[in-house]
């Protein structure tokens, strides 16, 4: 049993007692929730940007902001507040005209430590909703430069970018985050988070360009670049083979044929080495993700997924997702690497957990609702409780609880975990999922698929009530149709005629107080009234005497 770490934040949260702090340059913050609203902690447990957004933020360091959609307020790690109109003011960013034509409004976003500020006019633009041009600014809001960047392609790591600084050019400078030149005469096109990689989309072909001297590149090549500046010496990367050629030893094969005769052919991914070798000995593979940490995340030829070191060594078996998407880097941070398991034929969601370079996992069973990588020595988790109901905390690369929401129960919430004895909606039966979603629930948008009643605050509301006009029945092996779903269910109405009718639709319980119902190629998603969304989906609460429209 893992001893538990209860920080001050959580007795002071129990307490109802919120303290604030400013963020330091550079301070690890970690997302946080209070009742239905996100904000921003540190280290500490003490809240840095308080509870003040309806979606879950990512991890981020102390140059991050907050929008609160109550409020229609920004809040940044500074404590300083913006309305959305004095973020678009172009007053705010103190830029009035651009290319001789007044600024009417601007948008931002982070280049790195700074602002890429956006800038529309009026006139085409206007209408087409387009900028006229971008410029960087600093934290306060300084120009870094006079440069005006008529196309700005930003990279993955949002360090660099390609830019053009003349009307109609045809060609691109690469800069960073500063905004100094690094490099003229290059293609123009999205640029690879290593920044030695430009690409571009061209009749639905992908075209790969050397962002140092602007060559052409084939995708062997492109990988061998890539492999040169990742520590694994290793890159992904699709190759056509004949049938006949992928039937031989993976030793023997013959890598280097330019053109292939046999028409029977089929496309495989290698990983190709900073010398444009291909590496036989990890074989062939139907899908390959990068290599992080010297570990990644491969589909073999018989369908199985799984994780591999750099040896080719197959490390944990049988992982259906990583990291919330299956083809990427298994991003191994603190020592451990999130997943998803599916089960059955792995189309139902068994639930999350960790697991390191050894294969081993952090907790027993896969207990987690949610697992978010680890930041700067934690992860944010979320965990169905017997009741089903979502709670979320942070955890340390031990797997103790150093953070949990107001009102959890630390030490009930550790046993759990160490236990590995968490709920899961897949071990739901039909009559604990129809007992769980009676009662009202609000449409938070969508095909709207159940019967809907209009309440007097204007609202719509679903009642779910035990009259025999609503069922749930568990999916079975022969329902096609429903194979990734764990219950199907069943709303009878009568048609114009007076005659009953049942219609059957995929229904999606993502804990006691979220569901989604999927009909055809339309889907509705519905919340309790009194509960915070699911993190899927936003969820509109309206304020007293407020009514929807």
């Amino acid at each position: 049993m893992k001893n538990t770490k209860v920080y001050i934040g959580i007795l002071l949260a129990a307490m109802g007692i919120m303290t604030l702090t400013c963020a330091g340059a550079g301070e690890a913050l970690y997302p946080a929730v209070d009742g239905k609203l996100w904000g921003y902690i540190n280290s500490e447990n003490q809240w840095v940007i308080p509870p003040s957004s309806a979606d879950r933020p990512d991890y981020a360091y102390g140059d991050v902001r907050l929008y609160n959609w109550l409020t229609e307020e920004w809040t940044d790690a500074r404590g300083n507040r913006y309305t959305q109109e004095e973020m678009m003011d172009p007053a705010r960013w103190g830029i009035t005209e651009i290319n001789g034509q007044p600024v009417w409004r601007c948008s931002s976003e982070r280049f790195g430590d700074n602002w890429l500020v956006a800038c529309y006019v009026e006139g085409a633009n206007r209408q087409r909703n387009t900028p006229m041009g971008y410029v960087l600014m600093d934290e306060d809001l300084h120009r870094l430069s006079d440069d005006i960047y008529l196309e700005f392609y930003m990279a993955e790591d949002k360090r660099h970018a390609i830019v053009t600084l003349e009307e109609n050019a045809q060609s691109g400078c690469l800069i960073d985050e500063g905004g100094t030149i690094l490099r003229k005469g290059l293609p123009l096109g999205c640029l690879s988070a290593d920044g030695r990689v430009v690409s571009r989309r061209k009749d639905w072909e992908t075209l790969y360009f050397d962002a140092y001297d602007g060559t052409q590149l084939d995708e062997r090549k492109a990988a061998e670049i890539h492999a040169e500046n990742c520590p694994e010496g290793l890159w992904p990367c699709e190759i056509t083979i004949s049938d006949q050629q992928a039937a031989q030893e993976t030793g023997n094969m013959d890598w280097s044929s330019p053109g292939l005769s046999d028409s029977n052919t089929r496309t495989y991914f290698v990983y190709v080495d900073g010398e444009g070798n291909i590496a036989k000995y990890l074989g062939l593979f139907q899908e390959a993700g990068e290599f992080a940490n010297g570990y990644a995340a491969v589909k073999t030829e018989d369908g199985q997924r799984v994780i591999i070191n750099t040896e080719g060594k197959v490390i944990l078996e049988d992982v259906s997702i990583v990291n919330g998407h299956w083809y990427g880097a298994p991003d191994m941070n603190d020592g451990w690497a999130a997943m998803i398991v599916f089960g059955q034929g792995k189309m139902v969601r068994e639930g999350c957990n960790y697991f390191n370079a050894e294969g081993r996992t952090l907790y027993p069973e896969h207990c987690l609702y949610s697992a978010e990588p680890f930041f700067e020595g934690r992860a944010l988790i979320g965990v169905l409780m017997e009741d089903y109901s979502l709670v979320y905390a942070q955890i340390d690369p031990e797997g103790n609880v150093v953070w949990a929401e107001d009102g959890v129960d630390v030490k009930k919430l550790q046993m759990q975990l160490d236990q590995g004895s968490c709920s899961c909606i897949a071990d739901m039966t039909a009559e604990d999922a129809q007992e769980l979603l009676r009662g009202e629930w609000v449409c938070q948008g969508g095909g709207q698929h159940l019967t809907e009643i209009r309440k007097e605050d204007g609202t719509w509301s679903v009642p779910l009530k035990d009259d025999g006009t609503w069922s749930i029945r568990r999916t079975m092996p022969e329902d096609y149709g429903y194979s990734g779903y764990d219950f199907v269910f069943v709303e009878i109405y009568h048609d114009e005629n007076g005659n009953e009718k049942a219609v059957e639709m995929e229904l999606t319980i993502w804990h006691r107080d979220c569901f989604t119902i999927s009909f055809g190629e339309g889907s509705s998603r519905y919340a309790r009234q009194a509960s915070r969304a699911d993190e899927r989906w936003w969820y509109w609460q309206p304020e007293e005497g407020e009514n929807e429209n």
